[in-house]
């Protein structure tokens, strides 16, 4: 149970990535040109943890959210679901399990792009 509970925390790192020589390249372009934007994508994160906060069915303290990544619990809703209808909506989203959903806030991510997602949210919610 360890080792295999170990594995599944190990992917969910990106250890099990291949080529990440692309994906280090890309966070070093980041580092050499977008270090500052990085506080206005934390800032537009907390802004999508706090409008998350406000709706039915959403579990998070938006004040736990520091990065551009926002991690949030659903009760009572299939995340699988939730993730699908939003995704129809045009706003992505991960899941770590069948409740804990992720979102990332980034340099394509605006504040009207988050009032729009939660927005969608609660669209996708309430049909649910």
């Amino acid at each position: 149970d360890l080792i295999d509970r170990a594995r599944v925390i190990r992917r969910q790192l990106g250890g099990a990535m291949r080529q990440v020589g692309v994906i280090a390249a890309g966070a070093l372009h980041a580092l050499e040109h977008n270090v500052d934007r990085l506080a206005e994508d934390h800032v537009i994160a907390r802004t999508l943890a706090e409008g998350l906060a406000e709706l039915p069915h959403v579990v998070i303290d938006p004040q736990t959210v520091e990065t551009n990544i926002v991690v949030f619990d659903l009760e009572d809703v299939d995340g699988g679901e939730f993730r699908q209808r939003l995704a129809a909506e045009g706003v992505l989203c991960s899941a770590f399990s069948p409740t804990r959903m992720r979102m990332v806030t980034h340099l394509d991510v605006d504040s009207d792009d988050i009032d729009e997602a939660v927005a969608a949210a609660g669209r996708v919610l309430k049909a649910l």
